[in-house]
């Protein structure tokens, strides 16, 4: 299923994809475990004694309940063949849907991820079991954290979540975490009242489509020290797990950036070697603020400008990805620093463009040719077309200019003043 992404968008176009996909894994009976949970409890386990603190705990969410099923099956397999160590827990929760029949269950289940050499049957123990669950509501997910942490200390929490992704945008789809059987979604906006519930973690990381964009980096920028996702789509397969758990396990104290390289390289390398195009790149979120002030100085300067026909030109030639108008905007503000704008307005994009690549962007990984000028994140960026007033909800919207720059009159009442005195 190599041309299967993670895009909500190519879900809509190819419905009958979710009843194509073959049941290639299957479950084999789940050995017992301490604080094992009976179905439909609507409380958390906990552990019959307490459990030493690991250095990490690698944390999946892993919603299937839609046309992504059998990848669902196939990235437990792959951790299972990493497993979980004396420095390093694993635990996913994975749900699927109630009308498919693969592995005998349905609903949700928390496993906690052991090793094995079996490739197709999953053998770590269930934890935890609900046969219904909304997995596209933010506080579900709040509470798979919080029972991980609860359950399996560690010093630093990595949180994977595993899905289609949509961006930031909701009106084109869903943002995140799609269920198909309750038909709900995590928004932008609730992804921060996921982590003020949950408290942080060090690392978060989506294994969907299209979520490496400055607005919902800084939405939860308090939240996580690095954030990794792919600007683009992605295909089907994700993550490889086995690999990437593999080369944490082999050095757990390893600083969270360098956690982030290891998920955008390993990325890199399993797409490179399936001839697939992809980008994927980890960032740095205590860059977000001083770059989102940044961007209001340069949306000054750009609305200042006579002639807006050089910063259209930019806008569409600058690279982009499935959604046109999410734009790459490292690439943008090099181009703009070389048309025929002001000079202060070319000094500012090179310096937005220098403030990308050494502050912000860790790592920015491409495979393939399409994404050539990709370089770590993408921004909302639709010149030419209609603005999406979904987007004066977000914190980035809410806390910076850009949107008066890509909306003219778009933006909150009384906020035009602010931002002509904007420094």
């Amino acid at each position: 299923m190599k041309n299967t992404y993670r895009s909500l968008c190519l879900f809509l176009l190819f419905p009958a994809a979710a009843s194509a996909l073959p049941a290639f894994y299957s479950f084999d009976g789940e050995k017992g475990a301490a604080g094992l949970l009976m179905p439909d409890s609507p409380v958390f386990s906990s552990p019959s004694e307490a459990k030493p603190s690991k250095e990490i705990t690698f944390m999946v969410y892993k919603n299937a309940k839609n046309d992504l099923e059998e990848f669902g099956f196939k990235d437990m397999n792959e951790m299972e063949a990493a497993g979980s160590d004396e420095n390093v827990n694993i635990v996913a929760e994975f749900g699927k849907l109630r009308s498919s029949g693969a592995g005998g269950w349905s609903g949700a289940r928390r496993y906690y991820i052991e090793k094995d050499a079996d490739p197709v049957k999953i053998t770590s123990p269930v934890i935890w079991e609900q046969s219904a669950v909304d997995m596209g509501d933010w506080g579900h997910l709040a509470d798979f954290i919080t029972w991980a942490k609860a359950n399996y200390p560690a010093k630093r929490y990595v949180l994977v979540i595993w899905n289609h992704g949509n961006g930031w945008k909701k009106s084109a789809g869903r943002a995140i975490s799609f269920d198909d059987e309750t038909d709900n979604h995590i928004s932008t906006p609730q992804l921060s009242k996921v982590f003020e519930r949950s408290g942080p973690v060090a690392l978060l990381a989506f294994d969907a489509c299209l979520m490496q964009t400055a607005e919902v980096a800084y939405e939860v920028r308090k939240y996580a020290e690095v954030i990794a996702a792919s600007e683009d789509t992605e295909p089907g397969e994700g993550y490889p797990y086995d690999r990437i758990l593999n080369r944490i396990k082999s050095s757990p104290t390893v600083k969270t950036e360098e956690i982030g390289k290891i998920l955008v390289e390993e990325f890199q390398k399993s797409n490179e070697e399936l001839n697939m195009n992809t980008t994927h790149s980890a960032i740095r979120t205590a860059a977000l603020e001083k770059l989102l002030q940044s961007l209001g100085v340069w949306s000054r300067l750009a609305l200042a400008e006579p002639d807006q026909v050089p910063l259209k030109y930019a806008a569409n030639k600058a690279q982009a990805f499935y959604e046109y108008d999410q734009k790459d905007l490292y690439d943008f503000m090099s181009i703009v620093s070389g048309l025929g704008v002001s000079q202060a307005l070319k000094l500012r994009s090179a310096g937005i463009a220098e403030l990308l690549a050494k502050e912000v962007v860790i790592a920015n990984g491409i495979s393939g040719y399409q994404h050539l000028k990709a370089r770590g994140l993408a921004l909302y960026l639709p010149m030419g077309y209609s603005y999406n007033d979904d987007y004066n909800v977000l914190a980035w919207a809410k806390d910076g200019f850009w949107d008066e720059f890509i909306g003219r009159e778009a933006g909150p009442a009384g906020k035009k003043q602010a931002f002509t005195e904007a420094k």
